[in-house]
């Protein structure tokens, strides 16, 4: 074949079909997302992106097909939308959470947990998970719970699943603004109608 002749873009290459278009597609978003982390601290964030929380007011995050979560933050927390399938939310002392919501469409959770520590890594945090078993406040969502670190600020996270969706929650914070308890964190999250 020619030099000047190649593939166009969207074309297969024959005996190599494309099977990871939504594997690639988290990955690109995690590439976005994950640089986006240590914004969430109150010094480096303009406060007029951050929705103060009034009493009970809860946070709802929707997956791409529609599952959805519910989480009712302790009052004083902020709120930010970060888009489609994920919130940022930060305590009033400057640490945050960053809750995540992903349909398994049939796929394995600890298969799609994995494949979204790769993509942290990729993107400069740094998950590992760590022995036991977690669980949302309801029992409606089970999963592991983890460590995390990104640049300067670290804390935990859990990867949970009723079977139908994935959920991330990644609790952070400073030496000096220790990162919310995970515990406390999963205990105001649901799994919610969609």
């Amino acid at each position: 074949m020619p030099c000047s002749t190649f593939w166009p873009a969207h074309a297969e290459i024959p005996g190599m079909p494309l099977t990871q278009k939504r594997a690639a597609a988290l990955l690109a978003a995690g590439l976005i997302a994950v640089p986006l982390v240590p914004s969430l601290l109150v010094e480096v964030s303009p406060a007029d992106d951050w929705l103060e929380l009034e009493g009970e007011q809860e946070v709802i995050v929707v997956s791409a097909d529609g599952a959805a979560i519910a989480m009712t933050p302790p009052p004083g927390w902020q709120y930010r939308d970060a888009g489609g399938d994920r919130a940022q939310l930060r305590t009033d002392d400057g640490s945050a959470v960053v809750v995540e919501v992903v349909d398994l469409d049939g796929r394995d959770a600890d298969a799609v947990t994995e494949r979204l520590i790769r993509r942290g890594r990729v993107g400069g945090s740094n998950a590992a998970l760590t022995p036991g078993t977690v669980s949302t406040g309801d029992g409606s969502l089970t999963g592991r719970p983890c460590a995390v670190v990104v640049e300067d600020l670290s804390g935990s996270c859990a990867f949970l699943s009723d079977g139908d969706v994935l959920v991330s929650v990644v609790a952070i914070g400073t030496a000096d603004r220790p990162a919310p308890v995970l515990d406390d964190v999963l205990d105001s999250i649901t799994r919610s109608d969609s």
